[in-house]
């Protein structure tokens, strides 16, 4: 493949839906094709070396993928695995990854003849470009879902009907959108977007519209990027960003605009990729050009070690989790009160501590920059707070921060939701700092 000898990008994309039915990470199965699930490939080269910044429609993904995607490139194209990043948007409505369900493993075929193709059409689609960047800020469309309530405890979603005890949220959500422009002479402009929210707008329960846990569907992503195509004439590649704390809805005082902005026709998910097209919109309207000088790739597998459970803690979990009933069951809920547990917090502890070996794992961190433009790619879902301090302290003129990279079966809660406590805290492998 002859790349141009100057600074280029190559875009592809392509449909990846799993044959249906398929077990999804919403809880479900599902059983009807409502919007594509796709992958992309985003080439970008120097002249000399090449980096390839991937992502998916799906809930995670898990070292089998990610090892499949960089060693096709590694082998196949002569392009380092260091040079690879596979992010994902963390759609729950996406295949159920890391599963032994047949169609999950026919869906991995699948992807092992894909990406090559993807690759290729990539590389052959290279043409000399100029960048730019710009940023816009949403409002009312995603939420820190953390919230102090009136006696001084955290609830993680509390319900509508409690919205009069809540006291504040953990913080405002990073409602900051970063695009990257990529002006290529002769073919379409290759867009980056930035943007951080769970994909999960989709989940029927999240707004109380109804069961959509059936769709296979790629959440708001798929009408934010059919919509931004259409109305500005661009290549779309969205990049998820540090949205371990957020939702796209508000259960409390007030509800989210993707909810009461939806119109008739609309699932609340497709009226939330609608209205961030707008903003899109306005990130186009202020861009600056950008310098693009030489590659560099910073690449690390950092040695993270595992959280240590008190033994005791872990037997009054295991005691409240093996007492049958349901959550409210009277004997269960005075088992919290005598353990000064949460039910989240047993539920986490069991399902991350039967799984732990005993001192902890190599996880992979990947800084990729292109003179003033600067990518910091994270595995496991990181909170805003931390890819906001990154983005702070970051000295790139455009930074965008990804979650969900290479790996996202954990989290990286901020220090404030460690010493406070959270879900996200107590099913967290990893020891704090």
């Amino acid at each position: 493949i002859k790349l141009p000898d100057c600074f280029s990008v190559g875009f592809a994309r392509q449909e990846v839906t799993p044959t249906i039915p398929y077990s999804n990470f919403a809880g479900g199965t599902s059983t009807e094709y409502h919007d594509p699930i796709t992958a992309t490939v985003v080439a970008l080269s120097d002249g000399e070396d090449v980096a390839l910044i991937c992502s998916a429609d799906i809930r995670a993904a898990d070292e089998n993928l990610v090892n499949m995607l960089k060693n096709i490139a590694e082998e196949c194209f002569d392009i380092p695995r260091d040079h690879v990043i596979l992010n994902v948007t963390h759609n729950h409505n996406g295949p159920n990854i890391g599963n032994d369900y047949p169609e999950i493993q026919a869906w991995y075929d699948f992807m092992k003849k894909t990406f090559p193709v993807l690759i290729l059409d990539a590389l052959n689609d290279c043409a000399p470009a100029t960048a730019f960047g710009g940023k816009a800020y949403t409002e009312g469309l995603n939420f820190v879902r953390r919230y102090i309530m009136c006696d001084h405890n955290w609830e993680m979603n509390p319900s509508y009907s409690r919205r009069f005890e809540v006291m504040a949220a953990e913080s405002k959500a990073d409602n900051e959108m970063r695009v990257i422009k990529f002006q290529r002479e002769g073919k379409k402009p290759v867009c980056l977007v930035n943007w951080q929210c769970h994909a999960a707008s989709a989940h029927g329960s999240t707004f109380h519209s109804g069961d959509t846990s059936h769709l296979s569907t790629a959440d708001f992503v798929h009408k934010f990027r059919e919509g931004a195509e259409k109305e500005y004439g661009i290549l779309f590649a969205f990049q998820q960003g540090a949205a371990g704390n957020l939702v796209a809805s508000h259960r409390h005082a007030e509800l989210s605009r993707c909810r009461t902005e939806a119109r008739a026709d609309e699932h609340p998910y497709e009226a939330h990729g609608r209205l961030l097209v707008p903003v899109l919109g306005e990130a186009l309207k202020n861009m600056q050009p950008l310098n693009t000088g030489k590659l560099r790739v910073n690449h690390k597998d950092l040695f993270l070690s595992f959280k240590q459970v008190d033994p005791k803690t872990l037997a009054n979990a295991l005691d409240y989790w093996e007492t049958e009933g349901n959550r409210n069951d009277p004997e269960k809920l005075a088992k919290l009160e005598k353990y000064g547990l949460e039910h989240y917090e047993c539920n986490c502890i069991i399902k991350v501590y039967r799984k732990l070996p005993e001192t902890g794992k190599t996880c992979p961190f990947t800084a990729i920059s292109f003179g003033d433009i600067g990518i910091a790619a994270v595995p496991y879902e990181m909170f805003d707070r931390n890819g906001i301090e990154v983005r702070e302290s970051s000295p790139y003129k455009m930074t965008f921060t990804l979650s969900y990279t290479d790996g996202a079966n954990s989290y990286i809660p901020s220090y404030w939701a460690f010493t406070h406590g959270s879900y996200e805290a107590y099913s967290c492998m990893f020891e704090p700092g």
